[in-house]
């Protein structure tokens, strides 16, 4: 994800991540670094795009690794430096709503945790969501622990930075796409009529939505969990939530 005039480069980590962003031909690979005993599974999994130039293999040692990525990282004895991908505009975004009958998109308001964000960001595109929105000064950088929490999701689910998030839901409920945010104190999510043009709205644990952003929002429901217990983690309730929006489409 990128928040500047021009891509920047990133490193990604993690078999999963590093293969999904490998086979995109929208990411331009500069430079690859496997463990000493992975050139054979990669030659194995690896898919090579249509057209597409791929650095040569670079082995290194955990040391190497650790000096490029940070301690800490769990690196699976594979990264890779990429040119980031370009996210979408709300243009894009409306367009969609207007050229399709049904849409799902989630907009994440101050989660920051790059692995809860990552983690949404799979739940999201293996449940069928069309895009995710974040705000462009809070949306964490789309490599290292997120990529490799979103699984591979971060090279499929389209994503758009905004500078308002509240002004993005206004946008979205003129051109027909209801705000949906998720707040405990209203009724349960099974219980609320979702139309089929739809962005769900997900708070940062703790702090819940901005008052401003809930005010955006067209419609509002809570998950019904066990009063004894508390409330889902974000990436948990984003998933059960998106279930929802998504189970009669």
């Amino acid at each position: 994800m990128s928040r500047k005039s021009a891509p920047q480069k990133q490193w990604l980590y993690g078999w999963h991540a590093v293969l999904a962003a490998w086979a995109n031909p929208a990411r331009i690979c500069h430079r690859l670094l496997l463990g000493l005993d992975s050139g054979r599974e990669f030659q194995e999994r690896a898919q090579m795009p249509v057209g597409k130039t791929r650095p040569a293999i670079e082995y290194a040692e955990r040391a190497k690794f650790e000096k490029i990525l940070g301690k800490g990282a769990v690196f699976q004895n594979i990264a890779a430096e990429f040119t980031e991908l370009e996210p979408l505009a709300m243009p894009d975004l409306i367009r969609m709503v207007k050229m399709r009958e049904r849409v799902t998109f989630i907009m994440l308001d101050q989660v920051t945790d790059p692995q809860n964000v990552g983690a949404i960001m799979r739940s999201a595109y293996a449940l069928g969501a069309d895009a995710m929105i974040l705000q462009d000064r809070h949306a964490p950088d789309g490599a290292g622990a997120l990529a490799k929490a979103a699984s591979g999701a971060l090279e499929l689910l389209p994503i758009c930075e905004v500078v308002n998030l509240s002004r993005a839901l206004a946008e979205l409920a003129e051109a027909g796409c209801a705000g949906l945010a998720l707040d405990e104190r209203e009724a349960p999510i099974h219980t609320v009529n979702i139309p089929a043009k739809v962005c769900l709205v997900m708070g940062a644990e703790g702090d819940g939505l901005r008052p401003s952003v809930r005010a955006a929002s067209t419609l509002a429901a809570s998950l019904p969990t066990r009063a004894d217990f508390g409330t889902l983690n974000v990436s948990n309730a984003a998933a059960v939530a998106l279930y929802e929006c998504l189970k009669v489409k």
